[in-house]
């Protein structure tokens, strides 16, 4: 008898009482919004990982930059455009570089690095331009201009070419304002911001002076840095937070056009299991399209309807030695990435005016580019312009996306420099096979109980896929690969996008999740 009641617990009571936490749970009601559609001219290119002419049309190059049709193009690109020379299409001298990191030892090495993979006309601005200009299908160029590693002469210098290669530009122009001095992590080179708007004048002044006698000047929008994120952590930096930031920079009568964002928000989305160290990386945190309303609410507050620039956001983690770097990973994370900033683009009232410029992609520090070049000059075949080209098929295929997410999205959440209390999951829900749609779950576990009131959304089986580190699926009859070693193979590319569904997990219109804290996106793919 006792060994009757030992097998019973396990096999009836244990199932009850499972079934007892989800009655308490509480229910999350899920309610879609409104569906955007993808523009054609919404991605672009950065091109700070870039680095060498012949990425362009090169025939040993898998993914040629020409044939991925790009809409916006931004050079030099990222923290190295903080050090950039227009003159000699090269980094500033090493004493002047010395002179401003002379307190960061470790940030001049890291820059003389660059310096040295990267000798004078091998990223070269004219070639830039003319290539864009040959391939007759970007219309925006944006330029990051130096005002606080030159002086106001060599600034100007700098504009003047900037000017006078683009001409003939028939697009739109666009000057970014020393961006990355205020998103560098060497902390003693950021500048006050009493003191930016007042160095961004002369240059503003300039286009101004030139705007009736060259087309692009007239054409040509100033962007100023904007902070990323009204939960931009303070606690361990010495830089002002970002709404302190915001508010400075609107005391500043200067004529610019918009700000330039960066979002690195993927990075903190997967942080599921890593150490504390790795989670603690939170400058640039976000949840969901909730919290990007949140910073585009803050955003329109401060500066009404000005243009957004996001000219760099990244495609997957941005660590390069962890798990998530693989095909299947990369596939939700292309699809949460484009389903959280679409949705933010157009999110209702809050950044209405915003985004009509464009939108680039980038991939953060780990640099993902088309070919790496040698200190010989010998250019070397990476993974990196596989995921370029992956993200941007992943682009080209979604249709719409639809947000949706709870009435306290950013509930319980400590983001100051701080570890976020809770765990963070991505369930992938495939809720019409056929019809190639997805349901991604943002910041989620196991708990409370959401369930779908769209009746588009009521199908009778979802299969659901929960992603913490292993292989969610992979299309069938195709090899997993992962994107460190460069010898992957992207199916989704060269091969058919639609998935072999796994039939073990088969829910009937709702799911199990540990937090109301959480957003979704709903995603429809076009057949390829």
């Amino acid at each position: 008898m006792k060994k009757f009641f030992r097998c019973l617990f396990p096999a009836y009571v244990i199932p009850l009482l499972f079934l007892n936490a989800l009655i308490f749970a509480d229910d999350v009601f899920l309610t879609l919004g409104t569906s955007y559609w993808c523009r054609a001219a919404f991605l672009g290119a950065n091109d700070n990982f870039v680095r060498g002419d012949r990425y362009f049309n090169d025939p040993k190059i898998q993914f040629p930059l020409k044939d991925m049709k790009f809409r916006a193009m931004r050079y030099s690109g990222g923290t190295v455009s903080s050090y950039w020379d227009y003159q000699n299409d090269t980094f500033v001298d090493y004493d002047r570089l010395y002179d401003f990191l002379d307190s960061q030892g470790d940030a001049y090495s890291i820059f003389k690095d660059l310096i040295d993979a990267n000798p004078p006309g091998v990223f070269g601005h004219k070639r830039f331009y003319s290539d864009i200009a040959a391939a007759d299908q970007w219309f925006i160029c944006a330029y990051i201009l130096n005002v606080a590693t030159r002086t106001p002469e060599q600034s100007l210098a700098d504009l003047n070419k900037i000017i006078a290669d683009n001409a003939y530009n028939p697009g739109q122009l666009i000057i970014e304002l020393d961006n990355e001095l205020y998103f560098n992590e060497f902390k003693n080179v950021l500048w006050p911001v009493a003191e930016y708007p007042d160095a961004c004048k002369q240059a503003e002044a300039y286009i101004d002076e030139n705007s009736m006698t060259l087309e692009c000047a007239r054409n040509a929008g100033i962007a100023l840095v904007g902070a990323p994120n009204s939960l931009m952590a303070t606690k361990d930096y010495k830089y002002l937070g970002s709404t302190t930031w915001l508010a400075g920079l609107t005391n500043k009568k200067t004529q610019y056009d918009g700000l330039a964002l960066h979002d690195y928000g993927l990075d903190d989305i997967f942080i599921d299991g890593f150490s504390e160290d790795w989670q603690k990386r939170v400058a640039f945190v976000t949840y969901g399209m909730a919290a990007y309303s949140n910073i585009y609410a803050n955003m329109k507050r401060h500066f009404n309807y000005k243009s957004a620039y996001i000219t760099e956001y990244n495609t997957a983690y941005w660590k390069s030695n962890v798990f998530l770097l693989t095909a299947n990973s990369s596939f939700l994370c292309g699809l949460s990435t484009l389903g959280r900033l679409i949705a933010a683009c157009n999110y209702g009232d809050v950044i209405k005016g915003m985004f009509h410029h464009g939108l680039w992609h980038e991939s953060s520090a780990y640099r993902f580019g088309f070919v790496k070049q040698d200190t010989d000059g010998t250019i070397l075949l990476n993974c990196s312009g596989q995921i370029a080209a992956h993200f941007n098929t992943i682009y080209r295929m979604s249709q719409k996306i639809t947000p949706a997410f709870n009435n306290s999205p950013l509930a319980g959440i400590t983001v100051y420099g701080q570890t976020p209390r809770r765990t963070s999951t991505l369930f992938l829900t495939h809720t019409d096979p056929a019809r190639d749609d997805y349901l991604i779950i943002l910041e989620a576990g196991t708990g409370d109980v959401v369930k779908f009131n769209n009746p588009n959304l009521l199908y009778k089986s979802m299969a659901v896929y929960t992603y913490r580190g292993e292989e969610v699926w992979k299309p069938e009859g195709t090899k997993s690969w992962s994107m460190i070693d460069g010898n992957g193979y992207i199916p989704w590319i060269d091969g058919p996008m639609r998935p072999a569904l796994k039939e073990s997990v088969l829910l009937e219109s709702q799911i199990s999740i540990d937090s109301p804290a959480f957003s979704a996106i709903f995603v429809h793919l076009s057949k390829q």
